[in-house]
C-alpha cells in the first residue's frame, strides 16, 4: 500500500497520501488502509476510470487477472505522471519490457532453438489472443449486450484458462532462457498437469460456444472494432481447442534434439 501511494504523490496533489507506518499498530490494516486511499484518490481525481480500479480483494488475490488489473491501474496513474512532464525520463535509455525480451533469448542457432523460439513465440501469441478474447467478454459484460447466460455459454470458464496460460507461459519462458542441459520443459508440464484440467469444461462447451455466437451475430456486431463476430470470433474462440491439441506434437518434436537420459523428458 505504502508503494503505490508513493506512486501517487508523484503527481504532485494538493492533498499528498501518508506513506509512513506505525510499527505499533497492525501493519495488515494499515497496508489494507494505504491501498483504500490510492484507490479513492485515484477514483475523486479521475486518474483511472472507476470500472477499471481494482479492489483491495484484488490486490491480496491468488490470480493473474487480478494482479494484471492491479498493473494497468499502475500504469494509467505513471501515464499520467509523464503526460503532466512529472517523469524524469532522462535515465531511461531503453523499455524495461526491451532489457527483459533481450535477455530471455538471443538468435537462434540450430534446429533445436529455432523449435524453442517458436515455442516461446507461439505461447506468448497464443496468451496475447486469449487477453484479446478476454477484454472482449469483459467489454460485453459492460456493456450488456448478450445476456449473462450467452456469455457464460460463449466463453465458458475463459478467465481460468487465461490465468493458467499466463502461469504456463512464464515457466515456458524461464525454461527457455537456460542453457540447453538446464531446461526442463517437461517439468514445466508435469508440475503443471492438473492446470491443463481448466481446458476440459471449454473444449466440451466449443460447439454450444460457436452455435450461440451465430445466433448472437447482429448483437455481437456492436463490438465489431474489437473482434468481427462473423469470422473472427469463430477463429479466435477454437484457438484453445487447437493449441491444447498441439502440446504434445510440440514435446515430440522437442525430445527429438535432446538425448533420452535428458531432464527434459
Amino acid at each position: 500500500g505504502t508503494s503505490l501511494c508513493v506512486i501517487y504523490n508523484a503527481l504532485q496533489p494538493v492533498e499528498p497520501l501518508s506513506t509512513t507506518l506505525d510499527e505499533s499498530s497492525n501493519l495488515l490494516r494499515q497496508r489494507k488502509d494505504r491501498v483504500y486511499r490510492f484507490v479513492k484518490a485515484c477514483k475523486d481525481n479521475r486518474i483511472v476510470r472507476e470500472e477499471d480500479l481494482f479492489t483491495i480483494s484484488e490486490l491480496f488475490k491468488d490470480d493473474t487477472n487480478s494482479f494484471v488489473k492491479v498493473l494497468k491501474t499502475i500504469e494509467a496513474v505513471v501515464d499520467t505522471i509523464e503526460g503532466r512532464g512529472l517523469l524524469d525520463m532522462s535515465r531511461m535509455t531503453e523499455k524495461p519490457s526491451a532489457r527483459f525480451a533481450e535477455a530471455q533469448m538471443g538468435p537462434p542457432q540450430d534446429n533445436r532453438e529455432r523449435l524453442i523460439k517458436e515455442f516461446v513465440d507461439t505461447e506468448r501469441k497464443y496468451v496475447h489472443d486469449l487477453e484479446q478474447l478476454q477484454a472482449y467478454m469483459d467489454e460485453l459484460i459492460r456493456k450488456n449486450i448478450i445476456s449473462s447466460d450467452s456469455i457464460r455459454y460463449i466463453f465458458a470458464n475463459l478467465n481460468s484458462m487465461v490465468d493458467f496460460q499466463r502461469r504456463f507461459l512464464i515457466g515456458v519462458e524461464a525454461n527457455a532462457s537456460q542453457p540447453p542441459d538446464e531446461q526442463h520443459f517437461g517439468a514445466v508440464f508435469v508440475n503443471m498437469r492438473e492446470g491443463f484440467m481448466v481446458y476440459e469444461p471449454y473444449c466440451a462447451n466449443y460447439t454450444r460456444a460457436a452455435k450461440l455466437c451465430v445466433a448472437e451475430k447482429e448483437s455481437l456486431k456492436a463490438l465489431s472494432h474489437m473482434i468481427e463476430p462473423h469470422y473472427e470470433l469463430p477463429s479466435m474462440l477454437i484457438k484453445p481447442v487447437q493449441r491444447i491439441c498441439r502440446y504434445p506434437l510440440m514435446m515430440d518434436e522437442l525430445t527429438k534434439y535432446y538425448d533420452k537420459s535428458s531432464p527434459i523428458l
